[in-house]
């Protein structure tokens, strides 16, 4: 029962802590610029990589009673997805907090794949995030259902300097894919990456 005279703002929260592990790489990158000409997303495609390519995402899920939805990975993991606890769900994370899980992973792994390629350490990273929706969309309401903006504030424990941690973070932003499509989408992205020691 929401109003419907005025904005109704909804808030999914998450908390994700990266996995602590240290890379078997240079404790220091020498010159970050390089990394645009080496594997930036504008580099210039030739051969085989010049033709589009295809990269699927597969799941398949059942329904049970309320609810309660089971879903099995393409890659074989089991995972339960319910409704918030306080519309008679509670067996496991909503369908937000579960998008809000994916953008913190999305983030992890392209930070992470970047720092092997260039050759930087990272040992932990910290998010807290926050996402903003108009709840009367989902409920029949005539409005955007989905989010509207995502904050999300990032601790990282690397070796960048402040200034290639910056660098850094904008590549990440090319190449994460759930913060590519939420921004296509048009979802407002406050991100905030922090260095930490």
């Amino acid at each position: 029962m929401f109003a419907s005279s005025k904005t109704v703002s909804g808030i999914a929260r998450a908390s994700f802590i990266g996995a602590r592990i240290a890379l078997p790489v240079s404790a220091r990158m020498v010159n970050h610029s390089l990394l645009r000409s080496k594997t930036s997303y504008s580099k210039e495609l030739t051969g085989p990589m010049a033709k589009p390519m295809k990269g699927t995402a597969r799941a398949t899920a059942e329904s049970f009673d309320d609810y309660y939805t089971e879903v099995k990975t393409g890659s074989g993991y089991n995972v339960v997805v319910d409704h918030l606890p306080e519309s008679k769900g509670g067996k496991g994370p909503s369908p937000l907090e579960y998008a809000l899980t994916s953008l913190a992973g999305c983030k992890t792994s392209a930070f992470k794949t970047l720092a092997k390629e260039a050759g930087f350490k990272i040992d932990n990273i910290q998010y807290k995030m926050s996402a903003n929706f108009d709840p009367r969309g989902y409920n029949g309401g005539m409005t955007y259902a989905g989010f509207t903006h995502i904050k999300l504030d990032a601790k990282i424990k690397t070796s960048l300097t402040g200034e290639e941690l910056k660098e850094a973070a904008e590549e990440v932003a090319h190449r994460c894919i759930i913060a590519a499509t939420f921004e296509k989408a048009g979802v407002e992205m406050d991100v905030t990456w922090t260095k930490v020691e």
